[in-house]
């Protein structure tokens, strides 16, 4: 730690460059220390769901095997790309569910858009056919009043 701060403190100017550079590779091995454990015990037990990357983990798994795959072995890069591609298979059928639900809420509006529309017609023929017998009614009453008063 002496080292660093007299690196740190040290008016040459790729100090601060080298410090970072020390910094980002540090989380990155730290990273990978992380890593081997669980593709090793992926390997012994492939069904175990400690071993599955997921959120934030598969993240930061994505970035450092876009950015330093190199770095990486091929079974660490293949563990990656595993559970990337298990990730995007269940994004797109989550995907496909919401479409579906969402057609299916499309549907049923439009289908009480129908039914709304249809007790519409059926109320205005009911109030047309109460109208229509109340007019004959006030007719025939008219209709009968006078006959009885001509006789």
């Amino acid at each position: 730690m002496v080292a660093i701060n007299r690196i740190h403190r040290s008016p040459c100017p790729g100090a601060r460059t080298l410090i970072d550079w020390i910094n980002r590779d540090r989380e990155f091995q730290l990273w990978l220390r992380r890593l081997m454990p669980r593709v090793e015990d992926r390997r012994k037990g492939p069904g175990d769901e400690d071993t599955l990357l997921r959120g934030a983990a598969l993240v930061q798994a994505e970035e450092f095997l876009a950015r330093r795959a190199d770095e990486l072995s091929e079974e660490e890069k293949a563990y990656i790309r595993v559970f990337a591609a298990a990730q995007r298979v269940l994004e797109a059928a989550a995907k496909a569910e919401q479409e579906r639900r969402i057609q299916d809420a499309e549907r049923i509006a439009e289908e009480q858009q129908k039914a709304a529309a249809a007790q519409r017609r059926t109320n205005r023929v009911t109030i047309a056919g109460a109208t229509l017998m109340l007019v004959v009614m006030v007719l025939g009453k008219c209709a009968f009043g006078t006959y009885i008063h001509e006789e």
